[in-house]
C-alpha cells in the first residue's frame, strides 16, 4: 500500500505512520518544516517516507503529493476552538475547501480510498470548529456520486478527544499543575469522550477496511467529567472556575445524533467493531447498507449518558501520555 498522510506531523499523523511502517510508500504532508525536520529525526527517515512540505489550500500541491498513492488519510485542519472563533474565514480555508481540496486531487491522482477525520463537534455545531467539520462530513459523503463510479471511495471516522494530542487538555492541565497554578476549569458538569493515540489509529484502520464509500465510522467511547480528569491529573490539586470557553463550547459533546441513529448499522466485529452512519442518499449504491442496527429506543450517543471511566483507570492511560 502507498499512503499519504495530511497533517502528518500532527500527533495521530505520526502515530500513523508508526502504525503503516510497513507500507511501500508514505508520504507526510505537512505546512511546518521545522516539525517535518523533527519527525524525520525521530523517524531516523526510513526509504519508504517521503516528506511533503505543502498546505491542504493548494490543490495543486496536493496532487504532486498524492501521485501513485492508494489511500488518502485526511487529518489536517485548524482546531483549537477558542483561537479559530475568532478566525472563521481562515477556517473555512483550510478545514472546508482544504477538505474539498483533497477529494478533488485525490480524484485526479486516481487514489482509491480517503478517509477524512471528523469530531464529535461536528454533531449539532455550536463553533465554527464543529461548523466546519460538519460541512466536510457532508461535502465527503455526497462526493462518492462523482467519485465511487470513477474508482475512489470516501469516508470519515468521527471520534471524541485524544489524550495526549497536541494542545490538549492534559498538557495545558500538567503546565499549570508544573507552574504551580491553579488547574482551569470550564465547569463541573461538563463531560468528553476520550480515547488513546492507539485507539484512534486502530479506528482510522478498520474504517479503511471496511468502507465502501459515503460512511461516518464513529467507535463506542467512553466518556468522563472534567471534575474527575482533573483529579485523575492532579490529585488534591486547586481547581479553578473559569467558565466556558469563547467560541461555543458545549457541556457535552455527541457523537451519533437522534436523527443519525435511524440509519446507524454496526460494522465489524470484537475490537474491530464500528458504528457506520450510513447516507441519506447514496445513488453511487444501489442497494442499502447491511448489518446490525442501532438499539432502539433511538437515543443521540452523548458524552454524559456513555459509562464514564473511572479515576484510576483514567490515571494509568495517562502514565503512557508525554
Amino acid at each position: 500500500m502507498k499512503l499519504c498522510i495530511t497533517g502528518g506531523t500532527g500527533t495521530l499523523g505520526q502515530a500513523l505512520a508508526r502504525h503503516f511502517s510497513w507500507a511501500d510508500r508514505i508520504v507526510i504532508l505537512s505546512r511546518d518544516e521545522q516539525k517535518q525536520a523533527a519527525m524525520a529525526e525521530a523517524f531516523n527517515t526510513p526509504s519508504n517516507m517521503r516528506f511533503f512540505l505543502g498546505d491542504v489550500r493548494d490543490h495543486d500541491r496536493l496532487v504532486d503529493a498524492f501521485y501513485g498513492c492508494d489511500a488518502v488519510i485526511h487529518t489536517a485542519a485548524l482546531k483549537r476552538v477558542d483561537s479559530i472563533a475568532y478566525n472563521p474565514m481562515e477556517v473555512r480555508k483550510t478545514n472546508i475547501q482544504g477538505s474539498a481540496n483533497v477529494l478533488s486531487a485525490a480524484m485526479a491522482s486516481q487514489v482509491r480510498r480517503v478517509l477524512m477525520i471528523s469530531s464529535d463537534k461536528a454533531c449539532e455545531p455550536t463553533n465554527v470548529y464543529g461548523v466546519s467539520k460538519a460541512a466536510m462530513e457532508h461535502e465527503a459523503v455526497a462526493f462518492n456520486a462523482l467519485s465511487v463510479p470513477r474508482g475512489l471511495r470516501v469516508a470519515c471516522a468521527r471520534y471524541g478527544n485524544v489524550l495526549g494530542s497536541r494542545g490538549s487538555v492534559v498538557h495545558t492541565w500538567r503546565r499549570a499543575v508544573a507552574e504551580g497554578r491553579p488547574i482551569p476549569l470550564t465547569s463541573t458538569e461538563a463531560t468528553r469522550f476520550w480515547l488513546t493515540v492507539e485507539q484512534a489509529v486502530d479506528i482510522v484502520e478498520t474504517a479503511l477496511d471496511y468502507m465502501q464509500g459515503g460512511e461516518i465510522f464513529v467507535p463506542d467511547l467512553w466518556a468522563m467529567s472534567m471534575v474527575d480528569l482533573a483529579e485523575a491529573i492532579a490529585p488534591g490539586m486547586e481547581v479553578k472556575l473559569v467558565g466556558m470557553r469563547p467560541g461555543g463550547e458545549k457541556l457535552h459533546e455527541t457523537l451519533i445524533t437522534g436523527e443519525e441513529a435511524p440509519r446507524t448499522i454496526k460494522v465489524g466485529a470484537g475490537n474491530e467493531s464500528l458504528w457506520a452512519i450510513t447516507p441519506h442518499l447514496h445513488p453511487w449504491r444501489e442497494s442499502p447498507w447491511q448489518g446490525p442496527r442501532y438499539p432502539l429506543p433511538y437515543r443521540p450517543l452523548t458524552s454524559d449518558t456513555v459509562p464514564r471511566f473511572r479515576v484510576e483507570e483514567m490515571r494509568t492511560m495517562l502514565k503512557d501520555v508525554s
